[in-house]
């Protein structure tokens, strides 16, 4: 096979970054094109080129990640080395032994936000969890074999099944599902006139899902708040709520109305996050998943924040309930401030904000729900609600469109 020349290398690095970037964060960008540099590298057999490919890739998540946790009080020093460590480190795993089994041993980490079958995942609508990783391996066995010309045979072969599976016709995304509309939340200066402005615009009688950790568990004076909106609008909300969990605090999702405002107890709780940030929002495993009492079915099934981005939490996911049922993803970026942190002087303050992660987490959530042929709707605190079209009260699955 022909080299690549030196200014091929010296570029391709830098060139699979920007191709990432667009991939990730455009939103009229296929999310899928960030996996070109990683596929052509995989085929080129060239270490150099399959480094320069993996840190292309991992960039753009390893400043998000990095910007988030700074957000949330991580030491910046120790925050931006831990990200650099990572794109070196794993850029040098793939130059030594090869993207994707280093693709495939990122899922021994569960909570690992970046992986490359993300991407994958928009080219296989409708082949689930199991096609996925069967494609996985299968691109696994071309980039080990030795051979440049049975390389390229069994690359083009599998380029050419992932182009006929994406010719076929769309999997139908269920019989029914709940008719979700987003809705923007108001902007204000604090956050309780921002609760007010977003009480006074929900329908009477209407069910609303909340973005992610919209108050604490222990904040009795936040749950009277929304208790009070439940009962005098009589309203339905699905609410994310920060609990405490073995020293971190885990996401939840609670359904307040006015009859389990009126219990106050335990009940209220629909769905508890499996998989966090370690020692933040969660543990470095999957925790257990404590979900609703059987007559709070909410007719749709909940990823929170991270969970969206994970490989793991979709698995598990899939094999909750029937593929008609849509997925609410409730998240809270809050914490993507400024790149730097205060202590690095007015200059680096004055760099701009964060990178656009609800435009990733769209792109990723929507890919992984097509491995199933799900529809997806997001809930993101500050920025937009669900509203459901139907009554208040539990959504079952024979409520039409």
């Amino acid at each position: 096979m022909r080299r690549a020349g030196g200014w091929h290398r010296r570029l391709f690095a830098p060139g699979s970054a920007a191709l990432a970037f667009a991939a990730f964060f455009l939103p009229f960008v296929p999310f899928a094109l960030a996996l070109a540099p990683l596929l052509y590298a995989a085929w080129s057999g060239r270490a150099s080129l399959r480094a320069g490919a993996m840190a292309g890739f991992m960039l753009w998540p390893a400043i998000a990640s990095a910007t988030g946790l700074v957000g949330v009080g991580m030491d910046p020093g120790l925050a931006w080395a831990g990200a650099a460590g990572i794109v070196v480190a794993l850029s040098l795993l793939a130059a030594g032994v090869g993207i994707l089994p280093v693709t495939l041993a990122l899922l021994a980490l569960p909570v690992f936000p970046a992986s490359p079958l993300l991407p994958l995942a928009a080219l296989l609508p409708g082949a689930g969890f199991a096609g996925l990783i069967v494609t996985a391996l299968a691109l696994t066995g071309a980039e080990a074999t030795r051979s440049p010309r049975v390389r390229t045979v069994l690359s083009s072969g599998i380029a050419a099944t992932l182009a006929a599976w994406n010719i076929l016709p769309a999997v139908p995304s269920g019989e029914v599902t709940p008719l979700w509309r987003e809705i923007p939340e108001p902007v204000m200066v604090t956050e309780r006139a921002r609760w007010i402005a977003l009480r006074e615009s929900l329908p009477a009688g209407g069910t609303a899902s909340l973005g992610e950790n919209i108050f604490r568990a222990e904040d009795a004076d936040a749950r009277a708040f929304w208790c009070r909106a439940a009962r005098d609008r009589s309203l339905t909300l699905l609410i994310g709520v920060s609990e405490p969990y073995e020293g971190a605090r885990r996401s939840t999702l609670w359904r307040l109305d006015p009859e389990t405002c009126a219990r106050f107890g335990d009940d209220a709780v629909l769905y508890r996050a499996r998989f966090g940030i370690p020692g933040l929002t969660g543990t470095w495993a999957r925790m257990p998943g404590e979900r609703h009492p059987p007559s709070h079915d909410p007719g749709f099934d909940v990823l929170i924040c991270l969970e969206a981005f994970l490989p793991w939490a979709w698995a598990a996911l899939s094999g909750d309930a029937e593929p008609a049922r849509p997925v609410v993803v409730l998240s809270n970026d809050g914490a993507f401030g400024p790149v730097f942190g205060p202590e690095f002087g007015p200059v680096f303050r004055a760099v701009p904000g964060p990178l656009p992660v609800p435009v990733l987490r769209r792109k990723a959530a929507r890919a992984m729900a097509g491995l199933s042929g799900r529809q997806v709707h997001h809930a993101e605190t500050g920025r937009t609600a669900l509203l459901l079209s139907t009554p208040a009260g539990p959504i079952t699955k024979g409520q039409s469109q």
